[in-house]
Order: structure tokens, then C-alpha cells, then sequence
């Protein structure tokens, strides 16, 4: 995929093609907050790719919520009008 790095105020944000915008927004989102140190995402998309579970929903990653399995990752906006996914 193209993508694009673009400075908003000295700070590099990823520009993608026309119809990625949810996934654009989920990258440019810092998932965790300073105290967090990640380790409950990391922890949970580890378990899914050991083979520890076999799906698991991540509730609110900064506003996104988070299908994982094994084949595919869904990224959805519960805010936004049409429940975009990606």
C-alpha cells in the first residue's frame, strides 16, 4: 500500500489512500496513555497469535474497539455514524 508521511507542526502523521481513513485515524492514535506501558494490548494480540485464544475484543483502545483471531483484525469506530470498519 502507498502511503504517505506528512508534517503536521513537526510532527510525521501517515497519509493512506482514499478509503483506509478509519485505519489511518487507528495509526495516528497513541494506544496507550504514559503509565500503561502497552502491556495489556501487547499481552492480548500475543495470546491470539500463540494460539492461546482463539479471538479476543479489545473494548476501548482509545475510542476503537478491536476484533483480533488468528486470520484478520477488524479496527471499529463505534462513533462514527455508518460503525465504520476496517
Amino acid at each position: 500500500m502507498r502511503f504517505e508521511l506528512i508534517d503536521l507542526n513537526g510532527v510525521p502523521v501517515i497519509s493512506l489512500p482514499a478509503g483506509y481513513d478509519l485505519l489511518e485515524a487507528f495509526i495516528g492514535t497513541n494506544l496507550q496513555d504514559k503509565d500503561e506501558n502497552g502491556y495489556w494490548l501487547i499481552d492480548s494480540i500475543n495470546e491470539v497469535l500463540n494460539g492461546k485464544v482463539e479471538n479476543s475484543t479489545l473494548g476501548d483502545v482509545k475510542g476503537f474497539v478491536i476484533q483480533l483471531n488468528n486470520t484478520s483484525v477488524k479496527i471499529i469506530d463505534p462513533y462514527s455514524d455508518n460503525g465504520a470498519k476496517r
